[in-house]
């Protein structure tokens, strides 16, 4: 609800609270709901971030530490949400990361091609 209308977190957990909601799950429910709304730009930085890496322009580990990044907003993630991690869980990063590098070696191979 809170992703279509404003609402503040308090007034979103003590709702949660009276419906007798875990306070665990009330805090995950805060942060899946917040992440839902910035969700599909991180998701666009990540992929601008990816596309970065397959023409060259930031290298393996810039590529690397940047996902890192937003996965973690920056290192707020638990501060904020209470969440180490958002978008990507480390099985995601890695096989986001792992599908960015073949992309990258496939261009090479191309441009190699190009030039014989």
């Amino acid at each position: 609800m809170m992703e279509h209308i404003p609402i503040k977190k308090e007034q979103l957990l003590a709702k949660l609270d009276a419906l007798g909601m875990p306070k665990d799950e009330q805090n995950l429910f805060y942060a899946y709901t917040f992440v839902r709304v910035i969700s599909s730009e991180l998701l666009s930085y990540a992929r601008e971030v990816g596309n970065d890496y397959v023409y060259g322009i930031i290298t393996r580990q810039e590529f690397e530490q940047e996902i890192e990044n937003i996965r973690t907003l920056w290192g707020k993630a638990r501060q904020l949400l209470g969440v180490d991690w958002i978008l990507f869980s480390p099985e995601e990063r890695d096989f986001f990361i792992m599908v960015y590098e073949r992309r990258r070696q496939r261009r090479l191979i191309r441009e190699q091609a190009k030039g014989r």
